[in-house]
């Protein structure tokens, strides 16, 4: 296998980040070059090299276990930090919905009782016209029985 035929992208089509290297296609190369330098040659020296090719692609996938997991542990905490941040707006929220739920419920009980006196008054307002239109028609009668009383006096005395 060739260098370029070692490294591909992770995750996915083209663009989709960083080239890392294929551990598992190098670590496949370097025993495949071992085992057959090892049965065609037999020399002690290639094992020592192909051993240290098997080390290598180890060091490699360890190096990249080892950024990933970096990674990782980077994105978690940034997740910890966005979820502390989340849970302190919606602390912060109902706090103010509680708040404008307390007004609302002094606004309405206001109003209740804004109406209520409103009802009372118009109750009152009706019981004065009633006792205003009667004290009317008492006035205009009297004031009827008070001029007969007037022109029958004054034809009388003629």
């Amino acid at each position: 296998m060739t260098t370029a035929s070692r490294t591909r992208t992770r995750g996915g089509g083209p663009g989709a980040g960083t080239r890392q290297p294929d551990l598992g296609a190098m670590a496949r190369e370097a025993v495949v070059g071992f085992l057959h330098e090892a049965s065609s040659a037999g020399a002690e020296p290639q094992a020592d090299r192909g051993a240290l090719a098997v080390g290598d692609a180890g060091a490699q996938a360890g190096a990249a276990s080892a950024t990933a997991l970096q990674r990782i542990e980077t994105l978690a905490a940034k997740i910890e930090a966005d979820i502390a941040a989340a849970l302190q707006t919606q602390a912060e929220l109902e706090a103010g919905a509680g708040a404008a739920a307390e007004a609302a419920i002094h606004a309405a009980q206001s109003s209740w009782n804004a109406a209520a006196a409103a009802a009372e008054s118009d109750r009152q307002t009706k019981i004065s016209l009633r006792k205003v239109a009667r004290y009317v028609t008492i006035t205009i009668a009297l004031l009827i029985i008070t001029l007969l009383a007037i022109g029958l006096t004054a034809t009388g005395a003629r």
